[in-house]
């Protein structure tokens, strides 16, 4: 059951879930998302400023930091909700992108790809030291890049179960 899926994210407030800002926030909306998923769209990929570009190229593999956002901002989304139900303050907690596995990926050019970017993220597993994620990046139902990723959690903060990528 969705909870928040009749009223899409914007760019401007994903700035507010994640630690990093400006053209470092890749992705354009959250567009669905419950306590198991989150759909976010994505058009940085066509920027020729975007910070993650090098040799005037977006390498597929920039695709895992796509999924790290929706990733990130999932947790933060998480951790609003239920710090809001509880009457508490939301600062976002840290998390680390660990390791990624069984990642396939299926474009070389990102910036090529004209498409919006479709980012669906799974959370397979979770626990007071982190998440697993299963996740999927798509341009108009292409399959771009695919894979798992284990995102660790700031012990000082674990009891929040909500997370947002640090150190990038």
């Amino acid at each position: 059951m969705p909870l928040n899926a009749s009223v899409p994210i914007e760019a401007s407030e994903l700035s507010r879930l994640l630690p990093h800002g400006g053209a470092m926030c890749l992705l354009h909306s959250v567009d669905d998302w419950d306590t198991g998923q989150i759909q976010c769209t994505a058009r940085s990929h066509r920027a020729g400023d975007n910070p993650l570009r090098h040799a005037g190229r977006l390498d597929g593999h920039v695709a895992i930091e796509y999924a790290g956002q929706a990733m990130a901002i999932h947790g933060s989304l998480l951790q609003r909700d239920r710090l809001n139900s509880e009457g508490g303050a939301f600062v976002p907690s840290a998390g680390y992108l660990a390791g990624v596995n069984q990642c396939e990926v299926y474009c070389e050019d990102l910036s090529r790809v004209g498409e919006d970017l479709e980012i669906c993220c799974r959370q397979l597993l979770s626990d007071t030291n982190g998440h697993l994620y299963g996740f999927e990046v798509k341009a108009a139902g292409r399959l771009l890049a695919s894979g798992r990723a284990t995102v660790i959690l700031n012990p000082a903060q674990r009891h929040d179960q909500g997370m947002a990528f640090q150190g990038e």
